[in-house]
């Protein structure tokens, strides 16, 4: 990511950063914890899946970071309670989140990034918004056919912008142009 500092970021840009950045690291532990319960429902492959997007909201976590270091801000994790309800509700609750991220959240964060001259912000709310875009594809279809997940499942994960494949079919990233061989494997 070039051109990082600006002249004129604002402080608004930087609070969006920090925002971003707290919003995928409690993205991940909620994840994370919705694995757990999809497992123990027997859902393995909806936990596979709250797993594969862990770790992706995770590298936007780690994306974000890296502007904001940048850009001289600090980061200031604030951890959020989690409630983990059922498989079903977890999905929808999910859902929910993503959705509001490329609906709302990202496209306001990006905006003001655009107004500050800041490209490396830019392109860090866009990846993220990007990848976020499939994650609510995936767990929308997740929540139509929840019976049809009982099996564990195998991801792929792009390390650079966390967009996740559902299957080893693919040469490059569909969003980053990552080769194959920087995934990781996500169960």
């Amino acid at each position: 990511m070039a051109n990082a500092k600006s002249a004129a970021v604002s402080a608004e840009t930087i609070e969006n950063l920090k925002a971003a950045y707290n919003g995928e690291r409690n993205a991940t532990a909620r994840y994370i914890a919705f694995a757990v319960q999809a497992d123990k429902e027997g859902f393995l492959g909806v936990g596979s899946l709250f797993r594969a997007i862990a770790h992706s909201e995770q590298i936007h976590a780690t994306n974000h970071a890296r502007v904001l270091r940048k850009l001289g801000g600090d980061l200031d994790l604030n951890v959020q309670p989690l409630e983990v309800r059922t498989t079903s509700d977890n999905l929808r609750t999910a859902l929910r989140g993503e959705q509001d991220e490329v609906d709302q959240m990202y496209p306001q964060f990006s905006e003001q990034a655009r107004k500050d001259g800041c490209q490396d912000a830019v392109e860090t709310f866009d990846s993220a918004s990007d990848a976020e875009s499939v994650h609510a594809l995936m767990f929308a279809a997740a929540m139509e056919s929840l019976e049809d997940y009982s099996e564990r499942a195998t991801y792929y994960v792009c390390m650079m912008c966390g967009w996740v494949s559902t299957g080893p079919n693919f040469v490059r990233c569909v969003l980053c142009n990552n080769p194959k061989d920087r995934f990781d494997k996500v169960e």
